[in-house]
């Protein structure tokens, strides 16, 4: 996911490794990406993290969505024994 915040980009990226949630700074204009800077990576928490919020100046979101327990099980969970602790994380952002 991206979330836009304070004329910079917040993403989540989950589908490629490592997972990790960087900040892309922007141009005056919005048109051009002049800085990344990465938040979290390499965290054990991160299983496929998703769906963030921001409030004040803190970015929260699932660190382990555990969204491969079900994909394409039609809504059904694969193995409901190896689902583990919800992680609701957080970072403090400038």
């Amino acid at each position: 996911g991206l979330y836009n915040y304070r004329g910079s980009i917040v993403g989540v990226q989950n589908v490629l490794f490592p997972e990790a949630i960087h900040q892309l700074e922007l141009s005056e204009d919005d048109d051009k990406i002049t800085k990344v800077k990465l938040l979290s990576a390499f965290d054990p928490h991160l299983n496929i993290p998703t769906t963030g919020a921001f409030a004040e100046h803190t970015f929260y979101f699932i660190g382990n969505s555990q969204l491969l327990q079900i994909i394409g099980t039609k809504g059904k969970i694969k193995e409901p024994e190896k689902l583990t602790e919800t992680y609701i994380m957080k970072i403090r952002l400038n």
